[in-house]
């Protein structure tokens, strides 16, 4: 059940509404979609009525309109207001603006390893691109994460399964090495290297066609 709210009829009573409605028109509004004229005004009061009412959706929603003053006076203060809401109810993208916040110090003291642990908070969520940042963070050891390729591998694989062309390669990589708790696997390697390059990923068409000139039997050794 979600959580409801009162909004006034044009008569003066007052009726509970579904916040996931409220949001939705809201993205009606956005899009001018549905008999809703286009109106970003409106989808910022929406965005923020259900926002403030806990949605972590909407919160994502109205950071965003007051990162780009989208119906509303650009706020960054709002909007680094509405994603720590967001983030404390442990909405993932929330958690990856963080990180992102904490690994630039924009407005917060720069901390790389609370960059890392909200990464990695938003990459067990699912998250394909936390996780293909916390992997590279594992592959390397860096933003004070110990270095381990076996977890990095696994992060690399998951990201690439949900169609990142860098850790496509990644994956490749993993797989023609035989490194990171990946059996050496050429077949595997040129799987991931193919769907990467039908990205226009430049060193995963290279290594693909290196794969081809040696009939599949190796890859080349390329970072």
């Amino acid at each position: 059940t979600h959580t409801k709210l009162s909004m006034q009829r044009g008569d003066g009573a007052y009726i509970p509404v579904d916040l996931v409605d409220v949001y939705i028109d809201g993205v009606r509004h956005y899009a001018g979609s549905d008999g809703m004229p286009q109106n970003h005004r409106e989808t910022a009061r929406l965005f923020r009525l259900a926002a403030d009412e806990g949605l972590p959706e909407a919160q994502i929603s109205i950071a965003a309109c007051f990162a780009t003053g989208m119906g509303v006076l650009q706020d960054l203060n709002e909007t680094a207001r509405y994603y720590r809401l967001a983030r404390d109810q442990g909405h993932a993208f929330a958690q990856y603006y963080t990180a992102s916040v904490y690994a630039t110090g924009e407005g917060v003291l720069q901390d790389l390893s609370e960059c890392a642990r909200y990464l990695r908070l938003a990459a067990d969520q699912g998250l394909d691109k936390a996780q293909l940042n916390i992997a590279c963070c594992l592959r390397d050891g860096s933003k004070g994460v110990a270095q381990t390729h076996c977890e990095a591998a696994r992060f690399f694989r998951l990201a690439a399964d949900q169609g990142i062309a860098d850790a496509q390669f990644s994956t490749g990589h993993y797989y023609a090495r035989g490194e990171g708790g990946l059996p050496q696997d050429h077949g595997s390697a040129i799987r991931y290297y193919r769907l990467a390059a039908d990205q226009s990923h430049v060193k995963a068409s290279f290594n693909l066609a290196c794969c081809y000139a040696k009939g599949n039997e190796g890859v080349a050794q390329s970072d």
